[in-house]
């Protein structure tokens, strides 16, 4: 029996592997960059401290890494660094809320996120509104794929899932 992916599996797979050749191409690249960088003379003398940084004689210090920690680096990482936003659509008992998240990431971790209701009705809004002033201390400083969020913020179970589901949807895509 031959086993199909589906089309998001197949989709995410396709995108895994054009990063993986992205990153390929730009190893190479910096590289064959530094190898011709290798003979030139720069004035100043460059010392190493012992903690892998270099220390030049006009003393500003520079951290080293070679090509390949620095692919090692980005393949190792969960998200690329950027701001995410997405509108996501939820049902509640009288209909359908929309909200746009927005998520800014660096390193993996979270150094922004917010919540912004699209036309919600009043009472919606007051839950939104308590998601989006709790997020900042729920996930500012911590690493995205170990956020470890209540099933309800601020009294907010719906509002709460779409964030917790968007966060999940945001490591699969990128």
């Amino acid at each position: 029996m031959v086993s199909r992916l589906s089309d998001a599996e197949e989709q995410k797979e396709r995108m895994r592997l054009f990063t993986v050749g992205t990153i390929a191409v730009l190893a190479v690249i910096l590289l064959i960059v530094a190898g011709c960088t290798k003979g030139s003379s720069i004035t100043g003398q460059v010392q190493k401290d012992g903690l892998g940084k270099e220390k030049q004689d006009n003393g500003i210090t520079t951290e080293t890494k070679n090509a390949q920690q620095k692919y090692e680096e980005t393949l190792a990482s969960v998200i690329a660094d950027g701001t995410y936003t997405e509108n996501v659509t939820y049902a509640y008992h009288s209909g359908t809320e929309t909200v746009d998240i927005s998520v800014t990431v660096k390193d993996d971790v979270v150094l922004a996120a917010s919540v912004t209701g699209i036309n919600p009705n009043r009472i919606s809004q007051r839950y939104i509104d308590g998601v989006n002033a709790a997020l900042p201390d729920l996930v500012v400083g911590k690493k995205i794929n170990q956020l470890n969020l209540p099933t309800q913020i601020s009294g907010s179970s719906l509002t709460t899932a779409a964030f917790k589901q968007e966060i999940e949807n945001m490591i699969e895509r990128y």
